[in-house]
């Protein structure tokens, strides 16, 4: 019988709601893309801006709106932030 290694990665037997199903590369099916990347210059931006805001309320959030969305159109915006979120947890949002 063939086993797979350990340490060798499988795909998942159904797409999950965080990564729909895709079609063939270059394509997006019916899924739009985002048109906003973060780049490491940006991603290096955003954390710098999240330590000079620290203690402020919604830290990440407002960092990320100011080292990369506030020029994005408001739906990609919204959805960068809703995958910050999502990815961020509880830090995204700390409770008081």
């Amino acid at each position: 019988m063939n086993e797979p290694n350990p340490g060798e990665r499988r795909a998942p037997e159904e797409p999950s709601p965080a990564f729909p199903a895709r079609g063939p590369p270059g394509t997006t099916g019916d899924q739009p893309e985002l048109t906003v990347t973060m780049s490491t210059r940006t991603l290096v931006r955003w954390a710098t801006l999240a330590v000079t805001f620290k203690g402020a309320p919604k830290v990440l959030e407002y960092a990320l709106t100011q080292a990369l969305t506030a020029r994005a159109e408001p739906k990609q915006k919204e959805a960068i932030h809703r995958i910050a979120a999502d990815i961020m947890g509880d830090y995204w949002q700390p409770q008081s």
